[in-house]
């Protein structure tokens, strides 16, 4: 898994006017997408955030935090259902979860296309073991429609 990324603007993006993007990972060659997300600096700290659910993550540069993003993806859908399973998760929490199943199933069904292992979805997901985030940016006008 590589990261992957186009910054197409002059300015450095700040969190007043970030920069607006897909964060996704690579299987094989297939592109399966995370999140609808936005990043900016702040200091000498980069900082990613989706703009569907509630996940945020910072690095020392773009690969650091797009990689942390990853992890904090997996680690919010394990929140996620714990709380579904206890009957705890409120409706917008179960429409998160709902949405981060489907695309995290995606990802675990073209890595056992490639590597075959008997673990669980989500908790099989630990720190480094989602390797490299990919950034792409994308146009305001494209952003929000069905990842």
């Amino acid at each position: 898994m590589g990261t992957t990324r186009t910054e197409t603007f002059s300015d450095t993006p700040t969190m007043h006017a970030p920069a607006n993007g897909i964060v996704s990972t690579v299987v094989d060659g297939a592109e399966f997408p995370l999140s609808e997300a936005e990043y900016w600096v702040s200091g000498h700290t980069y900082v990613v955030r989706s703009r569907e659910f509630d996940c945020l993550a910072e690095g020392s540069d773009l690969d650091s935090a797009l990689t942390a993003f990853g992890r904090e993806v997996y680690a919010y859908a394990d929140a996620l259902q714990w709380r579904s399973e206890t009957g705890e998760a409120t409706e917008a929490e179960r429409e998160s979860y709902r949405l981060l199943s489907e695309r995290l199933s995606r990802i675990y069904l073209a890595e056992r296309r490639h590597a075959p292992r008997p673990r669980g979805l989500f908790r099989r997901r630990r720190v480094g073991s989602l390797g490299r985030g990919k950034w792409r940016e994308v146009v305001p006008a494209a952003a929000g429609r069905e990842l």
